[in-house]
């Protein structure tokens, strides 16, 4: 088994447990009660805690447990900075970003620190990855990679599109958003999905036709309202270069 898929399966239980696993109450309150704090802890070292039970061997439960450790300290001193300050919507796009960031390079770092240190070595998780190589027409690492790709489109690029738009929104917006805030954000989870096998079949020109598809619905108000125009111009960009960028750094 190679490291490969070792940063894989733990980067699929990241998303898993910081997003899929935290609602958007917790991760406000996290910021500034400690009890949200020690509850999304609690509940991140369970899911990587699972994960590592996978492998069969001690020596992963061992990286699952220092990979919750990190992130507890990491969320702990994100905590000490934010609880006690106004944050604007730039500084919390900032410290967002920051924040997954480190999370990302901590779990990238650990796991090779692991490598180089330890034997990381499970016969009974090698022997799974063998029988999908072996008999399915693609291989265990294409499978997590696509898991964590989808993974990624979906939750974790709903948030990044939010607060770019929460950033830049017109104050007229603000009272009267028009559309159905859920149906939006199915769309562009959608859009993005379908981006992501558009670029995997190298089908780069139909990409253009989905862009436009979602443009006609809101046709009349980009053309009657310049504001509204860029503000949807941004979401769309952003949600775009978020799956291109994921698209890049996983793939190849």
């Amino acid at each position: 088994m190679t490291m490969t898929i070792t940063i894989l399966l733990f980067l699929i239980a990241h998303i898993i447990a910081d997003f899929y696993l935290q609602s958007t109450r917790l991760a406000n309150d996290k910021q500034k009660y400690i009890g949200a704090l020690v509850q999304h802890i609690i509940i991140y070292s369970i899911v990587m805690l699972i994960f590592s039970a996978f492998f069969s061997n001690l020596t992963y439960l061992m990286l699952g447990l220092g990979l919750a450790v990190v992130h507890a300290l990491i969320d702990y001193c994100k905590f000490l900075y934010s609880r006690n300050r106004q944050l604007t919507k730039a500084n919390h796009i900032q410290l967002f970003m920051f924040d997954q960031a480190l999370h990302v390079l901590t779990i990238i770092g650990l796991i090779t620190i692991f490598y180089h240190s330890f034997t990381l070595e499970s016969a009974w998780f090698n022997n799974v990855v063998s029988f999908i190589d072996t008999t399915y027409l693609f291989s265990a690492n294409v499978a997590l990679q696509w898991i964590l790709a989808v993974l990624l489109s979906i939750k974790p690029a709903s948030i990044v599109v939010k607060m770019s738009l929460g950033y830049f929104e017109p104050k007229e917006l603000q009272k009267d958003n028009p559309g159905i805030i859920q149906a939006g954000e199915f769309i562009g989870i959608l859009e993005r999905v379908i981006i992501l096998v558009l670029l995997a079949t190298g089908s780069y020109a139909a990409i253009g036709f989905v862009l436009t598809a979602k443009s006609i619905a809101r046709y009349n108000k980009i053309a009657e309202e310049p504001k509204f125009a860029e503000y949807y111009l941004i979401g769309t960009l952003v949600s775009t270069l978020f799956v291109l960028i994921i698209y890049q750094l996983i793939f190849y």
